[in-house]
């Protein structure tokens, strides 16, 4: 069974009002049949046994990344962060496309099943799913100068994460999923669908999915559910 089959995307945003940007983000999958070259195709294509899969992400806003995969087990995989990327880092950066899974693909066997694909884009730290995939050091706390008002004290660094070994990862499971699905609100969502017959946002054709939280806020969040499709 592959990591992943059968397709529909469902993007769940939080709604926020703020000064800052919409947060975006754009996703293909990528196909390789019969051992030709990887092309995008489509979201809601039909796939078969023996095809290759990746998916490409690319956020509009310095953002943390998770993508997970449900398997026939009904457990879901980490599939990003990997430790092979910034050291296991998951704040990515804007207009970077990111290829999941790192160095690798998903590939159909004989057994059609229906798996899944989850991506989370988040302006803050997921917390579900950081308490699984990190060991968080806090930073010590830094003395405001002699003379510094606290109100001009600069910001704390961001906690010190250690990638867990993948092996000590511990598998998520549909509880979870769905709790983070449920503290979002659906609404405030921009969606769309580019395909080979108009260009995209570049002005070349492509065939992509482009998500956009329009309220997205200092919290905002962007989820996409994935569903491929294998017969």
């Amino acid at each position: 069974t592959p990591v992943d089959s059968g397709i529909s995307a469902q993007i769940i945003p939080a709604s926020y009002v703020s000064d800052q940007p919409p947060l975006g983000l754009r996703y293909s999958l990528l196909l390789s049949r019969d051992n030709e070259a990887y092309r995008e195709v489509e979201a809601g294509s039909t796939f078969r046994s023996g095809d290759r899969l990746k998916i490409t992400v690319e956020s509009n806003d310095e953002a943390y990344l998770y993508v997970i995969a449900r398997g026939s087990s009904g457990l879901w995989k980490v599939l990003f962060p990997v430790s092979e990327v910034a050291s296991g880092d998951n704040l990515i950066q804007p207009f970077r496309r990111y290829e999941v899974p790192n160095g690798g693909r998903f590939y159909f066997d004989d057994q059609a099943a229906e798996e899944k694909l989850f991506l989370v884009l988040s302006r803050k730290p997921e917390k579900n799913f950081e308490d699984l995939i990190y060991s968080v050091t806090a930073p010590p706390a830094a003395a405001p100068a002699e003379g510094v008002k606290p109100a001009s004290v600069p910001s704390a660094p961001r906690p010190t994460k250690t990638f867990q070994v993948a092996g000590l990862i511990r598998p998520i499971d549909d509880a979870l999923v769905g709790k983070v699905r449920s503290e979002l609100v659906a609404r405030d969502l921009v969606f769309e669908k580019v395909d080979d017959s108009k260009p995209g946002p570049t002005q070349q054709k492509e065939t992509a999915v482009y998500v956009v939280n329009k309220n997205a806020g200092p919290d905002g969040k962007v989820l996409v559910d994935l569903k491929l499709e294998h017969k």
